[in-house]
């Protein structure tokens, strides 16, 4: 496994763009700061990262991840919108990251 650092700048800085977008349209100053580390966290976690010798499994992650970050975004926005409690925020945020890392966990470990 190795990390492309050109990668990772780009990720935190999607994540710092995703979240000032949060804050500017009104969520929590705590929320969006969340949001952006899971954004961090989550876009590091399959756009940074690439398999040697996998080069298809680096395709699925990167799938995976970019659905999962998609979904993510929307669920935020709805969830925004709605006006939830920080603690459906935080329950709904930590499943959905700790989902699509056991499946890109997984992914990385099959024999593909």
């Amino acid at each position: 496994m190795k990390i492309n650092f050109i990668f990772l700048l780009f990720s935190v800085a999607i994540a710092a763009l995703i979240s000032y977008a949060f804050y500017s349209s009104g969520m929590e100053g705590i929320r969006s700061i969340l949001v952006g580390l899971f954004s961090v966290f989550y876009l590091a976690s399959f756009m940074a990262v690439s398999l040697e010798g996998k080069s298809r499994a680096t395709t699925l992650i990167r799938v995976v991840g970019s659905v999962s970050v998609v979904m993510m975004i929307i669920v935020d926005i709805i969830l925004n919108i709605v006006d939830a409690g920080n603690p459906v925020f935080y329950i709904t945020n930590l499943t959905m990251v700790l989902l699509s890392l056991l499946i890109m966990y997984s992914l990385s470990k099959t024999k593909i």
